[in-house]
């Protein structure tokens, strides 16, 4: 019983990591969605599109943001008149739909969108309360690849390029060094771009929430 139970405690074996392209597309990939997302949630919170805010709300799912997006496109048509940037995102993002359905060969493109990565991975937060003033993040979690991934909007705001511009390294004691089970490849301290630890864990009081408390 004790091995029987033993055997069944072990995890199932980590996925390859891809290449730093794979995952330069992957990461791009998804900025690009959390860009119209924003876009989509401010047009509700501001009534402009007749959906409450809340059917956006996490957690969902990969697929279900997309059909969030996609259901509202004609909508981020209307507003990107007169907004150039959302227009050059909703034809990115079109582009990236069509390239799914015509490049079906393409091993990178259907990982990312295929049935089973839109169904296990979830968006667990997303922040955009002051969406015209702050920066916007959100939380992805891909329960296939084992990961976590912390995305921002990029640059929009005053906020964001001043962020944006902190790109040295702060170096941090790592948080899930426990976790990594070859030594070889455990480090105490990693790096993290200085701008975005500042926004996301700097708080004014020195025992005061942070923004990701």
């Amino acid at each position: 019983d004790k091995q029987m139970t033993s055997r069944a405690a072990v995890p199932p074996p980590k996925p390859p990591r891809g290449s730093v392209y794979e995952e330069s597309i992957a990461m791009l990939t998804g900025a690009l969605i959390i860009y119209l997302f924003a876009d989509v949630r401010d047009m509700a919170r501001k009534g402009e599109i007749k959906a409450p805010v809340t059917d956006f709300d996490p957690p969902l799912t990969a697929d279900q943001v997309l059909e969030r997006i996609q259901g509202h496109e004609e909508d981020l048509a209307k507003r990107a008149i007169s907004h150039e940037e959302i227009s050059k995102r909703l034809g990115a993002f079109k582009t990236l739909i069509h390239d799914v359905d015509t490049h079906t060969e393409d091993p990178l493109l259907q990982s990312l969108f295929s049935e089973t990565s839109q169904k296990t991975t979830r968006l667990t937060h997303f922040v955009d309360y002051k969406s015209d003033q702050e920066s916007v993040h959100a939380i992805v979690v891909n329960e296939q690849l084992h990961r976590v991934t912390v995305i921002f909007r990029g640059s929009v705001t005053q906020k964001d390029f001043i962020q944006d511009a902190k790109c040295a390294q702060k170096k941090i004691v790592n948080p899930v060094a426990n976790m990594v089970e070859d030594e070889e490849q455990k480090t105490e301290d990693i790096r993290v771009h200085t701008g975005f630890w500042q926004y996301l864990f700097y708080s004014k009081e020195k025992e005061g929430p942070t923004r990701l408390d």
